[in-house]
C-alpha cells in the first residue's frame, strides 16, 4: 500500500454564461456543468478574431468530435470569451462558427463582467460628451465624430480606430489590447480599475 497521499480533487467552478445555442445553432437555456454528470467534458475557449482559434483551436476540436462521434461518456463545449474586442466578438459569431466548421456541439457567449460595467458606463459617458460640447459652446456639431462614438458605445468599430470607445480607454498604454492594462489592475501593479476609468474620463488621472 503507497504512503502518498493523495491530492485533493479540484472541481471546475460551474458555469457562469447566459447565453447559448444547442447543438443545431438554435438559442437554449443556459447550459450548466452539473448537467453532464458523470460525462468527461472538453471545453474549448475561443475568440472569432483569433487566427489561432480558427487554424488550430476549433479545427482541432472538429477533428476530436468527429473521432469520438457517438460516444455517451464525453461532452464537448466551446465557449466565446469575450474580455475585448466587443464589436467583433459578438453573439451571431457563435451562431456562424457553428455553422461554419458544422460542429454539432453547444456553443456560449461570455461577454464578462467587464462587457456589462462598459454598459453600464455608456449613459455616463454619453453626459460627459454633452457636457464638453456645452462647455465649448460648439456651434457647428461633428457629425462624423458623434456616429463613431455612438457606434462605440453599442460595440460597433469607429471608420478611424479598430478599437471601441471604452476599449481605447481602458488601452492606458496604447499597445492596441486590453489584455495586459487589466491583467495589471487585478494583480495590483496598476491601480486605475474603473475608478481609473471614470477618473480617465474626467480627466482627473
Amino acid at each position: 500500500m503507497s504512503n502518498k497521499s493523495q491530492s485533493p480533487i479540484v472541481r471546475a467552478p460551474e458555469f457562469n454564461i447566459d447565453q447559448w445555442i444547442d447543438k443545431n445553432g438554435i438559442k437554449t437555456k443556459p447550459i450548466k456543468l452539473s448537467d453532464f454528470k458523470g460525462r468527461f467534458k472538453v471545453l474549448l475557449c475561443f475568440q472569432s478574431w483569433c487566427p489561432g482559434c480558427h487554424s488550430k483551436g476549433l479545427s482541432h476540436l472538429k477533428k476530436i468530435v468527429e473521432a469520438l462521434d457517438g460516444s455517451e461518456k464525453i461532452t464537448f463545449l466551446a465557449v466565446q470569451t469575450v474580455f475585448e474586442g466587443y464589436h467583433t466578438n459578438t453573439y451571431q459569431k457563435i451562431i456562424d462558427i457553428q455553422k461554419h466548421y458544422n460542429l454539432k456541439i453547444p456553443f456560449g457567449h461570455d461577454a464578462s463582467s467587464v462587457s456589462r460595467v462598459l454598459k453600464m458606463a455608456a449613459p455616463v459617458v454619453m453626459g460627459l460628451l454633452g457636457k464638453q460640447q456645452r462647455e465649448q459652446n460648439a456651434s457647428n456639431t461633428d457629425e462624423n465624430g458623434i456616429s463613431n462614438t455612438l457606434m462605440s458605445l453599442v460595440g460597433a468599430t469607429s471608420e478611424n480606430n479598430n478599437q471601441s470607445f471604452f476599449e481605447s480607454i481602458l488601452d492606458a498604454d496604447n499597445d492596441g489590447s486590453i489584455i495586459d492594462d487589466v491583467a495589471e489592475v487585478i494583480s495590483g501593479k496598476k491601480k486605475n480599475g474603473i475608478a481609473g476609468v471614470f477618473g480617465k474620463l474626467f480627466n482627473k488621472n
